[in-house]
């Protein structure tokens, strides 16, 4: 009766759309407190030009999704950081950008003795330095493409060796493979040989060696190598980038004798941990826990959390010191976007923080509420939402070399081929590609599909994945 009550109350006062009564009813968040919040993202969402369209749509996401997860999440890692007596947090680009905005109002509402720092680095930028031999983990990353698309040039190209280089050590099998086409199951396993061999080790580390030595630089140029206690903050996933900088670290023996501490929003089944490593996770860890199909769309998240500069792809000495070196910046409009995004959130979170003083917000309490936004936002997407967040152009490789759209609209045709693997999978957003096609059964099947946690057979069975 108290929830139906309340209910009432938000929706009359405030015209809450799904997103903003997910907050309102977060029952073990006391009412003046999810009222706050709640209203926050409603009058974020009202506050936009009515001229444009495009425009208000992205604040009303921005307001509605990406703000009450940063916030949520900011919370947890000033927590987990008072808790572990980290004084200082580094957060990794790009992603770590919207999160760090967030953290930092945090801080300097509630006056909390924390500082924050922001680490250019990449995939790309760590993975190379952090080679020593060709492991499990440098298998991985050398090798890992979208639905197996990964080439040979594409390897080549990541180690930053020429093909001519490795062809002396090929067996016949490799060489008869196109360096532009997809590696099949035999060549992969060919290739790992050829990776395996001393000699083909020792010219990939000899160039590793070299970009450790300037990525160390880097770190240490941005205190990484202090004895105060420090953690990193990114998105997460797998960790290959913690994975990859405590490696650097151990090579300039720098690494803490503690090991690295990690703040991720989330962790999969498969992350790495290095030695005495140490990561946590917010929102989901499946190392523990069973995997929630409903979130396992993490490039939703990094479209969600995207910077407005370029990706680092390595570093340089200067006379000043060592640089980061940058890839082509994204677009104008992407840049336009990014930066609303990140000043809604910002926006948020100091309006809320205005009102709520610190210790009054656990982020144990909104974990739940901001897992169901989410699962809203990827599994269930309105036309308009898949519309225009599905037409921008997203990457899953390192070197963002398969630039495509992130849900191009999909037909029963082209459905039913692509799940038979007849034809290839385009997009990286199933949900958001079946309702710009008008798919309404086939979404609703397809998250029944989920659910049922039969991803993984399909993709073993069906797809050879």
């Amino acid at each position: 009766m108290v929830w139906r009550y309340e209910g009432a109350m938000f929706n009359q006062i405030f015209r809450l759309n799904s997103y903003e009564r997910k907050l309102a009813y977060l029952s073990t968040v006391p009412l003046p407190v999810r009222t706050i919040l709640a209203g926050t993202s409603r009058s974020l969402r009202d506050e936009w030009d009515n001229s444009s369209s495009v425009g208000s749509l992205n604040r009303a996401i921005s307001a509605n999704v990406l703000s009450p997860l940063l916030f949520s999440y900011a919370c947890w890692i000033l927590e987990s950081a008072q808790k572990d007596r980290r004084s200082r947090l580094y957060f990794m680009a790009r992603d770590g950008l919207a999160v760090k905005n967030v953290v930092d109002v945090l801080i300097d509402n509630w006056s909390l003795p924390i500082e924050t720092h922001y680490l250019y680095c990449s995939r790309e930028s760590l993975m190379l330095p952090a080679y020593r031999s060709t492991g499990v983990f440098e298998f991985d990353w050398i090798t890992w493409g979208y639905l197996n698309s990964v080439t040979l040039e594409e390897v080549c190209c990541r180690l930053q060796i020429k093909l001519e280089e490795l062809s002396p050590y090929f067996d016949l099998d490799l060489r008869l493979v196109k360096s532009d086409a997809a590696l099949s199951v035999k060549a992969l396993a060919a290739l790992r040989k050829v990776l395996c061999l001393s000699a083909v080790e020792s010219l990939i580390e000899k160039k590793a060696r070299e970009l450790a030595e300037i990525a160390g630089k880097y770190f240490i140029q941005e205190g990484l190598d202090s004895s105060d206690s420090w953690a990193i903050v990114d998105t997460g996933w797998r960790a290959r980038s913690q994975y990859a900088l405590s490696s650097i670290l151990e090579y300039m023996s720098i690494r803490p004798d503690d090991g690295v501490h990690g703040y991720y929003l989330g962790l999969n089944t498969s992350c790495c941990k290095y030695q005495n490593d140490d990561l946590k996770s917010f929102l989901f860890d499946w190392r523990s826990t069973p995997v929630d199909y409903s979130l396992n769309n993490f490039l939703c998240f990094e479209l969600l959390f995207a910077a407005n500069h370029a990706r680092t792809i390595g570093y340089r000495e200067t006379e000043s010191g060592v640089v980061p070196v940058f890839a082509e910046p994204p677009s104008e409009d992407e840049i336009e976007i990014s930066t609303r995004q990140h000043a809604i959130s910002v926006e948020y979170a100091r309006r809320v923080t205005s009102q709520v003083t610190h210790g009054k917000i656990k982020s144990g309490d909104l974990r739940t509420v901001v897992r169901r936004i989410m699962a809203q936002f990827i599994g269930y997407p309105s036309f308009q939402i898949a519309d225009e967040y599905g037409r921008a152009l997203i990457a899953s490789e390192m070197r963002e070399r398969d630039m495509q759209e992130m849900a191009p609209e999909m037909t029963y045709s082209k459905f039913f081929k692509s799940a038979l693997g007849i034809e290839k999978i385009e997009g990286f957003w199933p949900q958001a590609s079946m309702r710009r096609g008008g798919m309404v059964v086939a979404l609703c099947a397809y998250n029944i599909f989920l659910k049922l946690r039969l991803l993984d057979w399909y993709r073993r069975v069906i797809l050879k994945y």
